[in-house]
C-alpha cells in the first residue's frame, strides 16, 4: 500500500488499476472504449429510470387495488411493450432485426420458448407484442424495486414450483397473453444453449399452448451475464412456426418434450448462426484482445484475419461443434480464438511457435471466459492430448513427425500456409484423403 504524509493511500494509486482493467481489460473482464461506456450507462439510466416509474406506479396500483394484477392491464402492457423496444434502440451502434418469415402472430395465446444469455434477451421478446407475460424467479418478484412492475404485469415466480401457478395463468391465457420462458434456467455465459428444463413445457401442456420457438441471436456478444455494457454489433430476433399443442413431432408428454425440443432449437439456431456469422462476424471481438498488446501485433494479427477469413470460415465449418483438435502454428492463436467463438464445445490444444503469443493467448479474455483453449510449451506436449482433428501452421514438421503420432481417432487433418510445404501424396499412403484443397489451405479426411 501507499501512504502520504498523513498516512492515506494515495487516490491515483487506487485509480489508476480500475480505469487500466476497465479501459484495457484483464483475464477476467473485455476491454471497453470510451464512447461504449458512455453509450452503455445512458441506455441503462434510460432503462433504470423507466423501470423506476413503472415500479411506482405498480406499488401505488396495488396498494389501492391488492387484485389489480388479475385484470388486463392493456394499457400498462402496451406503455411497457413500447419502453422495452425504446431501450433497444438507444444504441445506434447496434443493429437490430426481427425476422417472421412464417408470420406467426400473437392472436392465438402460446407459449413462448426462447434461448437466454443476455439482459437484452428480456426487451427482445417483451417488444414483439403487448400481450406477453413473464415466469419470472422468486428475487424478481419479490424485489422491493421492481417487484410491484412484475406483479402489476402478471408475471408469475416459478422458483418454487409452477404448479400452484396454473389457475393464475390459466386466467390470463383467458385473457389472451402468451407467456414467455428461457426454459435453460439462467443466462448462459456465452452462444450456447443450454439444456432446457422441464417447467415451460408442463405448463404449456396444462394449459393446451401451443409452442412459439423465437431465436435471439448477438446477446452474448452484445452484453453477456454479468456485464453493464451494451457494445456494437447485430441483434437478432428470429420467431420460428408455431408448433400445435396437439404435435406430437417432439413427443407425447412433457417430460419427453424438452430434449427434443431442445434439438430442435439448437439445430434452428445453428442455422440462424451460420447465416448472420460471416467471414468477418467474429473479427472486431477477437482484435479486442490484440488492441493493446503492441501496435505491431495488432496490425499483423488484423492483416491476416483480412487476407484468410475465407480461409479461417472454411476450417470452423469443416470441424464439428465437439471436436477436440491439436494445433501447432506459427501464428498469434487468432485461429484458436475463431474455434472457440465458433463452438465453445470445442476442446483446442494449441502450440504456437513464439513465446510471447503464447503468452498472450493463454492471458487473454477469451481463453480465460469463451473458451477451452489450453496452451501448451512444446510440440512433444501437444501431442499427448487426445484428439481427433490437428491443424498444422508450420514448416517446422514433417511427414515423419505427423504419421507418428496419428492414431485411430485422429479424423481430420488440415493444413495451411507453412502448413502446406507437407507431403501430401505421403499422406494419402497413410489413409487420408483430400477433401477440400486451394492455394491456402488442405482439408483432408481419414478413410477407415
Amino acid at each position: 500500500m501507499v501512504l502520504n504524509k498523513f498516512g492515506c493511500r494515495h487516490k491515483y494509486k487506487v485509480i489508476q488499476p480500475l480505469l487500466f482493467h476497465l479501459f484495457i481489460g484483464s483475464t477476467s473482464k473485455r476491454p471497453i472504449s470510451p464512447r461504449v461506456l458512455v453509450h452503455s450507462l445512458i441506455s441503462f439510466a434510460y432503462f433504470d429510470l423507466g423501470g423506476l416509474v413503472l415500479s411506482v406506479y405498480g406499488w401505488i396500483v396495488l396498494k389501492l387495488n391488492p387484485k389489480a394484477h388479475l385484470k388486463e392491464q392493456t394499457r400498462l402492457h402496451r406503455l411497457t411493450s413500447k419502453f422495452m423496444k425504446s431501450v433497444l434502440y438507444t444504441n445506434p451502434f447496434m443493429s437490430k432485426e426481427v425476422r417472421n418469415l412464417t408470420k406467426s402472430t400473437f392472436d392465438k395465446p402460446a407459449m413462448v420458448i426462447a434461448n437466454h444469455s443476455s439482459f437484452l434477451d428480456i426487451l427482445a421478446t417483451g417488444m414483439l407484442h403487448p400481450k406477453l407475460i413473464y415466469l419470472v424467479k422468486d428475487h424478481v418478484y419479490n424485489s422491493p424495486v421492481i417487484g410491484s412492475a412484475a406483479k402489476l404485469h402478471g408475471a408469475y415466480p416459478v422458483s418454487g414450483g409452477i404448479e400452484n401457478g396454473e389457475a393464475f395463468l390459466q386466467q390470463k391465457v383467458k385473457q389472451g397473453f402468451s407467456i414467455i420462458a428461457f426454459p435453460e434456467g439462467a443466462r448462459s455465459t456465452t452462444n450456447k444453449i443450454g439444456r432446457f428444463h422441464k417447467g415451460a413445457f408442463y405448463l404449456a401442456e396444462k394449459l393446451q399452448l401451443d409452442l412459439l420457438p423465437v431465436l435471439i441471436h448477438g446477446g452474448s456478444e452484445l452484453s453477456p451475464k454479468n456485464s453493464f455494457i451494451i457494445r456494437d454489433g447485430s441483434f437478432t430476433i428470429e420467431i420460428l412456426p408455431r408448433i400445435s399443442a396437439t404435435e406430437l413431432t417432439f413427443g407425447a408428454t412433457y417430460s419427453e418434450r424438452p430434449k427434443k425440443f431442445g434439438e430442435y432449437f439448437r439445430k434452428e439456431f445453428r442455422r440462424l448462426r451460420n447465416e448472420i456469422e460471416d467471414e468477418t462476424y467474429w473479427h472486431d471481438l477477437l482484435l479486442e484482445n490484440y488492441k493493446h498488446k503492441g501496435h505491431t501485433l495488432y496490425q499483423r494479427v488484423k492483416a491476416d484475419l483480412q487476407q484468410f477469413s475465407t480461409t479461417y470460415i472454411s476450417i470452423l465449418r469443416t470441424l464439428e461443434e465437439k471436436n477436440k483438435i491439436i494445433h501447432i502454428s506459427d501464428d498469434d492463436g487468432q485461429l484458436d480464438l475463431l474455434l472457440a467463438l465458433d463452438s465453445f464445445d470445442r476442446k483446442i490444444y494449441s502450440f504456437l511457435e513464439d513465446d510471447l503469443s503464447r503468452s498472450i493467448l493463454k492471458n487473454n479474455y477469451l481463453t480465460h471466459q469463451y473458451s477451452k483453449i489450453t496452451v501448451v510449451n512444446s510440440i512433444n506436449e501437444v501431442f499427448e492430448q487426445q484428439a481427433n482433428a490437428i491443424i498444422i501452421n508450420t514448416d517446422c514438421m514433417n511427414f515423419e513427425e505427423i504419421a507418428k503420432h496419428i492414431h485411430e481417432e485422429m479424423s481430420i487433418l488440415i493444413l495451411l500456409k507453412s502448413g502446406l510445404t507437407i507431403d501430401t501424396q505421403q499422406l494419402l499412403s497413410i489413409g487420408f484423403k483430400i477433401e477440400f484443397e486451394n492455394t491456402k489451405l488442405k482439408i483432408l479426411k481419414r478413410t477407415f
